[in-house]
C-alpha cells in the first residue's frame, strides 16, 4: 500500500478568490479534488492548518462529521508491514 503526499501548489498569501482558482483536477484522479489545505509555519513548526473544500463536495455528503461522534483515526494493518 502507498501513502500518497499531499502535492505543493503554492506558497504565499491568498485572497479567498485566488485560493478557490485551486480547485483542478486531483493528481490522485480524473476528478475535481474535493478541496486544498493549507498551513501556516512559524520557523520548522506548524502554527495552524485548515483545509478549503468546494460547496459540492460538502452538499454531496449524507452524514456530514460533524453530526456523528468522534473516531479515532487509524491505520490499516496493511500499513505497518
Amino acid at each position: 500500500m502507498k501513502i500518497s503526499q499531499t502535492p505543493l501548489l503554492a506558497r504565499g498569501r491568498f485572497t479567498l478568490e485566488e485560493l478557490k482558482s485551486y480547485f483542478k483536477t486531483s493528481c490522485f484522479s480524473n476528478t475535481t479534488s474535493e478541496g486544498i489545505y493549507l498551513r501556516y509555519d512559524q520557523g520548522e513548526w506548524l502554527k495552524a492548518r485548515a483545509k478549503r473544500v468546494r460547496p459540492e463536495f460538502v452538499q454531496a455528503i449524507e452524514a456530514h462529521w460533524s453530526r456523528t461522534g468522534i473516531t479515532a483515526n487509524k491505520l490499516h494493518k496493511d500499513v505497518y508491514y
